[in-house]
């Protein structure tokens, strides 16, 4: 990283007031080595994780070739784990992660 670009965002991260000045130092750190995490930071410093894609019931079912019933079935057994949509109160989907490893025969994360 260059010495303006460094002393640009430590001049933006001062005037944010959210952040604590301990923290400042830990975020200059981090972006200096190309976004690799070393140590255990709290949440508000740690970018999150990627997000996994919901499926709807019909993905689901298509992808493992069965019914919807049967992904229903699927769900109250918990062998698939139901997720909500965001910003939806009823609809409500599977991970694609949890119906890959269910296809590839492996244990589903619950």
């Amino acid at each position: 990283m260059q010495r303006n670009t460094e002393s640009a965002i430590r001049s933006i991260l001062a005037t944010d007031e959210t952040i604590p000045p301990a923290q400042r130092g830990v975020i200059i750190n981090f972006i200096k080595r190309g976004g690799v995490q070393r140590q255990n930071l709290d949440s508000r410093s740690v970018p999150a994780p990627a997000a996994d894609r919901i499926l709807r019931r019909r993905q689901t079912g298509e992808r493992l070739g069965i019914s919807l019933r049967t992904v229903d079935l699927l769900a109250a057994q918990g062998v698939l784990k139901k997720m909500k949509f965001p910003g939806r109160r009823r609809s409500c989907g599977f991970l694609e992660s949890d119906v890959t490893a269910l296809v590839s025969g492996g244990a589903v994360g619950l």
